[in-house]
């Protein structure tokens, strides 16, 4: 565990000087934090002389700095605030709101081998990706387009489509996955295969309070606009 002793000792006193303090959430998630990774390296910790309280005053002062982040940059900061509107340019420059339908190009013969699929269920698999495009790109919306996927497939009780937030730094799907989604616009579709699966991806804007990952990011964010000063 590397800790920076003389950045925890500035963060305390400054923290204290000004009176700022931790939120319940910002206490909260320290505290979890402290119980997963104890749970995970306890025996790790343990070894090397650290304590559970060890651990917790690390986390603590890393909340502390999200505090003192806030304190001089948040939106509600009495000192330099940030706007609102800059911090979801930012949020939405970095995290990129996908939804994801996938089928294999692939299957498996007698010998148990991995080998591709015929032609002819490769283009059919292909003409239905293209035409859940097409309709996507032309205005109907993914709910439907994917309740029709299911439904032609069989797949009763299948769940609804989740949301996958995705950054430059996001693996699985190639190098110029990232660039390709991005440059969606809102609700426009790509076809795009890779590694013996064919995917749609559909982006979606996720930047709305009322979904939540805008609140979830938005310290991360700070922290990358405004931590270096």
């Amino acid at each position: 565990m590397n800790v920076d002793v003389k950045s925890q000792m500035e963060i305390n006193s400054i923290s204290k000087k000004l009176g700022v303090t931790l939120s319940y959430d910002l206490k909260a998630q320290a505290a979890n934090d402290t119980d997963s990774n104890w749970d995970i390296f306890g025996s790790y910790y343990s070894k090397i002389g650290v304590t559970k309280q060890d651990l917790n005053k690390v986390f603590v002062n890393s909340a502390l700095k999200s505090a003192l982040l806030d304190y001089y940059y948040g939106e509600n900061s009495k000192v330099k605030p940030t706007k609102t509107e800059k911090l979801k340019e930012a949020f939405s420059e970095k995290y990129v709101g996908i939804n994801v339908i996938a089928a294999s190009l692939t299957t498996t013969d007698n010998l148990g081998n991995t080998v591709d699929i015929d032609q002819y269920e490769l283009t059919n698999i292909r003409n239905v990706f293209s035409d859940m495009r097409d309709r996507l790109n032309g205005g109907t919306d993914i709910d439907s387009v994917y309740s029709d996927y299911i439904t032609n497939l069989d797949l009763v009780g299948t769940q609804s489509l989740e949301t996958y937030v995705m950054t430059e730094s996001s693996v699985g799907y190639g190098e110029d996955f990232f660039g390709k989604i991005s440059s969606l616009r809102y609700n426009t579709a790509l076809v795009y295969e890779y590694e013996g699966s064919i995917y749609l991806f559909y982006r979606i804007d996720i930047s709305s309070d009322e979904l939540g990952y805008f609140v979830t990011y938005k310290n991360s964010i700070l922290e990358e606009l405004h931590l270096s000063d």
